[in-house]
């Protein structure tokens, strides 16, 4: 009996980032969530030749942060950050913590929750090129592709990558559908720092006052509070929340296995 299928995000190498050169070896061109939170200040910046999988990973890491130190009674205020910014690094036990305790939500695979993906909603199923954003699909298959949309084929990495980017950036959709939370996609801005770190502090939003601190405790990420229901679209989100709520139904499978 084989076992089951697992691609955890949280060591996998899948985020591609560029190094301080101060930073010590070894710096792999590739890192896990863990090693980017953990080395974030050795961390130059992401880079990803894709602007929608770049800002979808600052989003994420930024959502993972916010929402542990929220979960850690240590919601970031303006004050809080910069003690952060003083300490040039995030509090390993509560990071450390935190992912252990939703690592199951950080694996692409698995019967229950999976990585920023919903439950089976259909029996049909729709080829992936529909949530990659550079690579043409329906109509727009003929005029740019000459191949069929079912030929398209991503590794694990490429998949969470573009998971990332689908709840930001979600160009492909009928005109009753909505594009994002908040409707057609805003302007987006990431303020880069010295580091990783620094960039992901400076990014934490502080409170401001739509949602109260027991609502940001008890709903948050898609890894910490389920969705069972993706068209209940809440009216005040908490920002955790909403960053990652699902407007898309998805549900990687791999035909290859079977």
């Amino acid at each position: 009996m084989s076992a089951a299928r697992s691609y955890n995000l949280l060591c996998k190498p899948w985020i591609p980032v560029v190094w301080r050169d101060d930073a010590p070896e070894p710096k792999e061109p590739k890192v896990g969530i863990r090693e980017a939170l953990e080395r974030a200040h050795e961390i130059k910046c992401i880079s990803h030749t894709s602007p929608f999988i770049e800002f979808g990973l600052y989003r994420l890491l930024i959502t993972i942060v916010l929402d542990a130190y929220i979960v850690a009674g240590k919601r970031p205020t303006i004050g809080k950050m910069r003690q952060m910014l003083e300490t040039r690094k995030f509090d390993a036990c509560l990071m450390g913590c935190y992912l252990e305790r939703h690592k199951a939500g950080f694996d692409l695979w698995g019967d229950g929750e999976r990585f920023l993906q919903t439950a089976a909603a259909t029996s049909s199923a729709d080829p992936v090129a529909k949530m990659v954003s550079p690579i043409p699909s329906g109509t727009k298959i003929t005029h740019w592709h000459h191949y069929s949309a079912a030929e398209t084929r991503l590794n694990e990495a490429e998949a969470a990558l573009d998971l990332c980017a689908v709840i930001p950036f979600c160009f492909d959709y009928a005109p009753a559908d909505i594009c994002t939370l908040a409707g057609d996609p805003p302007l987006y801005v990431i303020v880069q720092g010295e580091s990783l770190f620094q960039a992901i502090v400076l990014n934490l939003p502080r409170p401001s006052g739509r949602t109260v601190q027991q609502a940001e405790r008890d709903l948050g990420p898609m890894w910490r509070t389920a969705v069972s229901d993706t068209t209940a679209i809440p009216a005040s989100p908490t920002i955790c929340q909403g960053w990652t709520w699902p407007v898309r139904k998805l549900r990687l499978s791999d035909t290859d296995r079977g």
